[in-house]
């Protein structure tokens, strides 16, 4: 499975075609939020032990790769609220900063 990106036009309009997200095959969870207050939104797709950040845009692939993170262990839960992401792992939890280092911000 992969995730698609789809215009808001495509609602009234069938024949716009979708974007498909490559490296997003095998994903297992995925989330969006907004960051720079509210101007720009990203994408956040977890497979395994890696996220893969993306900031939706208005360009033809709709999306621009931020970063990659990997994380101690299989990502169970992925929520993004004020620009931080929230990671939740068997018996533990991260949260990392969106547009910051990949370290996260606390364990």
């Amino acid at each position: 499975h992969h995730i698609r990106l789809l215009p808001f036009s495509a609602l009234e309009n069938d024949k716009v075609e979708s974007v498909k997200i490559e490296e997003s095959r095998n994903c297992s969870i995925f989330c969006t939020g907004t960051v720079r207050q509210g101007t720009s939104t990203c994408l956040c797709i977890a497979a395994k032990r890696t996220i893969i950040v993306y900031e939706l845009n208005r360009t033809k692939v709709r999306h621009r790769r931020i970063k990659e993170i990997q994380c101690a262990g299989t990502v169970q839960y992925l929520s993004m609220n004020n620009e931080k992401l929230f990671v939740g792992f068997p018996s533990n939890f991260a949260i990392y900063s969106v547009q910051g280092d990949c370290m996260p911000i606390c364990e």
